[in-house]
């Protein structure tokens, strides 16, 4: 068990770790777009939340928050998932089953049926990865309890509405073995490849509009240049879909995405100080991949790390600045369109102010004109889960 303080300890010590290791103005692109904050909620799960996971329909949004209690006499992380209608208050949903949850471990969150749509839910917990449904008011496993111990869950997808792709790894010193394996809410997971092994980092390329899965993969090497590039299976082993992109290595915050021709590919350098958060784009056809504008995305108050999403058909990033201070860190989250004009003074301002580190953040389409963000803000007690409702026009 840890006290808050060892927890808010620990993961300000892993803010300040990853930090060292590693605006409501429009953004420009091709054709004018704006976005303005409609609205924000938060069910306020924990009084301290680590990480949330947020997924949607166009009549309703799933959320996953990971967190501890503060008051509690002798606090201890925990998950909750909560569910509401359209702009409705968020209600929680039943309970996961775990004697006692991982943080540091991941949160995915998905959704499977296309008719009733259900969330399924990627966790730590009693000494491995689950991966968990709820289907009839209960959580049921999708894999088999125990085959996955020792190891890490770093994603989750689902590539259809009736089937869900993991993406498994196991960490021995420097070195990481990448396995993928793909199947249903009732199980009957198969091996997606072959193990992909080395320095490596990785996430799924989403949207997956075709059956076939992709993996985008950071191979950090040995030296401080990483090579960045897409994969896909064939047979049994997986072979590289990209050219390589390489520059400074970083951390790994989320998966390249796919909106209309191209793909864009998060890249965050952590040679440099502050980290700089750069967006790289391949055209169909292009043997390089190219920056998004002149320079990183982020320009303001400190070190960036940030995720993509594709919001009414065209590509967008948000991203957190953090600059450490005596207590804490200044922070900053901002959101801008993704093209080839796109700059760090062309972003939205969604939140600044004073928290204990990073958190998470994550762009999901809405239904029409209106897309969510999700971001982490500075409390008394820690971090706070938003979801901000965007109006794109």
């Amino acid at each position: 068990m840890r006290s808050f303080t060892s927890a808010t300890v620990v993961r300000a010590a892993m803010a300040i770790a990853l930090l060292s290791w590693c605006t409501a103005s429009t953004s420009a692109q091709a054709q004018t777009s704006t976005i303005t904050v409609a609205s924000e909620s938060t069910p306020e799960a924990f009084d301290d939340e680590f990480e949330a996971a947020l997924v949607a329909r166009p009549d309703a949004q799933w959320l996953a928050i990971g967190g501890v209690d503060v008051t509690d006499s002798d606090p201890v992380y925990g998950i909750k998932v909560f569910q509401r209608t359209a702009s409705g208050p968020w209600l929680e949903l039943p309970a996961l089953p775990a004697r006692r949850f991982s943080d540091g471990q991941g949160l995915s969150l998905v959704l499977q049926d296309p008719a009733d749509p259900s969330p399924c839910v990627g966790y730590g917990a009693d000494g491995g990865p689950q991966l968990r449904c709820l289907a009839d008011g209960v959580w049921r496993s999708a894999i088999r309890a125990g085959r996955h111990r020792g190891e890490q869950m770093y994603d989750v997808i689902a590539p259809t509405m009736t089937s869900l792709a993991v993406l498994f790894a196991k960490k021995v010193r420097h070195e990481t073995t990448l396995r993928v394996e793909r199947g249903t809410t009732s199980g009957h997971f198969r091996r997606v490849g072959g193990p992909i092994e080395g320095p490596l980092l990785a996430q799924f390329v989403q949207p997956t509009s075709r059956p076939q899965v992709r993996l985008g993969v950071e191979d950090e090497g040995r030296g401080t240049e990483a090579k960045r590039y897409i994969m896909r299976p064939v047979g049994n082993r997986w072979v590289r879909d990209s050219p390589v992109a390489r520059a400074p290595a970083g951390p790994f915050v989320g998966g390249p995405i796919v909106a209309g021709p191209a793909t864009y590919f998060p890249a965050t350098d952590a040679i440099a100080f502050p980290f700089e958060f750069r967006v790289l784009r391949l055209g169909p056809g292009e043997l390089n991949w190219d920056n998004v504008g002149s320079g990183p995305l982020n320009a303001g108050v400190g070190s960036g790390q940030g995720t993509l999403g594709v919001l009414d058909g065209r590509p967008w990033a948000i991203w957190q600045e953090d600059a450490e201070q005596a207590e804490g860190f200044q922070s900053e989250i901002r959101v801008a369109g993704l093209e080839a004009t796109t700059d760090a003074d062309n972003s939205t301002l969604l939140w600044a102010g004073k928290r204990i580190g990073p958190g998470s953040v994550q762009l999901v389409d809405g239904p029409g004109s209106l897309a969510y963000a999700l971001y982490e803000r500075g409390t008394d007690t820690g971090l706070q889960t938003v979801v901000a409702t965007l109006a794109l026009s």
